[in-house]
């Protein structure tokens, strides 16, 4: 409990980043004490899955891809539009056809392959040694992605790009899938056969360079603490929380296990959340906001005093 007791005292506001909060909205789990409360009082502004992490921390509909492929915004390459290519793993059903991502990177032979097959499209691939493949755009596509986390538990179909410019990145999805189908079976052995590529975390560098939305974050994932740092923004690890202020303008990644059940019963998140309220009635903090990655709810001192009831 250290964070709220001492280590946001000057903050002026606090957000608390619950990836899992959609999912616990749509399945009807009930939530931990204090957060349905919170939502119903607070101010509701949608945000774009895919792109939620620039859009929380520097107010711009920035995808991860740029900070994952550069180390840097002042890098010679950064200010270009970038999205991820992730390898997957297609399961067919009956009726549909599912996907989870492959955790291990393949052979580097299958990357060569890919970045031949990107650059006859026009493109730029660069690999990292990891299982993602990063490609350079000359302008942003009108096409938007679904993240990477969208595939757990749902069909494909269900997830595919969207947009006047979606045809081509579906025409290249397919071609992928055939081109490592039909790679040797020396280069991809049985058990990973059946792959497929996904993109996702489309993103350009803001226009303007200035201040941030957050000056602190507190990150439970590394791609959210990637972005984070590449933005230079403060950042520290859940598990290396400081007990000392850390910002005025605080967001932390709520660390969230799969299964809803484990979390919906979550005391602990409960506690925090009270804690921040008790904060925020007593006029130590102007704002608390719970976010999750497709919606912002923002709640004042005033809304915890006189209440207020929104249609979300």
């Amino acid at each position: 409990m250290k964070l709220l007791r001492s280590g946001t005292t000057a903050s002026q506001s606090l957000t608390f980043f619950i990836p899992a909060l959609d999912e616990w909205l749509s399945s009807m789990t009930p939530l931990p004490r204090g957060l349905l409360r919170l939502l119903k009082s607070a101010d509701f502004s949608p945000l774009a899955p895919d792109a939620c992490f620039g859009q929380l921390l520097a107010g711009w509909p920035m995808g991860a891809a740029p900070a994952l492929a550069n180390d840097h915004p002042m890098a010679p390459e950064a200010s270009s539009p970038w999205v991820v290519a992730s390898p997957i793993k297609l399961i067919p059903d009956i009726n549909a056809v599912w996907a989870e991502p492959l955790k291990d990177p393949l052979p580097e032979s299958v990357y060569q392959e890919l970045q031949v097959f990107f650059a006859e499209h026009g493109h730029v691939a660069r690999w990292l040694g990891g299982s993602d493949l990063y490609l350079k755009l000359e302008r942003m596509p009108k096409v938007t992605f679904s993240p990477l986390e969208s595939l757990a538990g749902v069909s494909v179909d269900v997830c595919m790009p969207q947009g006047s410019d979606a045809k081509h990145w579906q025409l290249m999805m397919s071609e992928a899938q055939i081109l490592m189908h039909n790679l040797d079976r020396s280069v991809l052995n049985q058990a990973t056969t059946g792959l497929g590529l996904w993109f996702w975390g489309l993103g350009q560098m803001p226009a303007r360079m200035g201040e941030w939305n957050v000056d602190c974050v507190v990150a439970a994932d590394d791609t959210l603490a990637r972005v984070a740092r590449f933005l230079g923004i403060q950042t520290y690890s859940w598990r290396a929380m400081p007990d000392k202020p850390i910002g005025r303008h605080v967001l932390i990644e709520w660390p969230i296990e799969t299964s809803i059940d484990a979390v919906a019963g979550d005391k602990r998140l409960g506690q925090w959340l009270g804690q921040a309220l008790l904060r925020l009635r007593l006029g130590r903090m102007k704002t608390l906001q719970i976010a999750s990655r497709s919606g912002l709810w923002s709640l004042s001192r005033r809304a915890v005093w006189f209440g207020r009831r929104h249609s979300h």
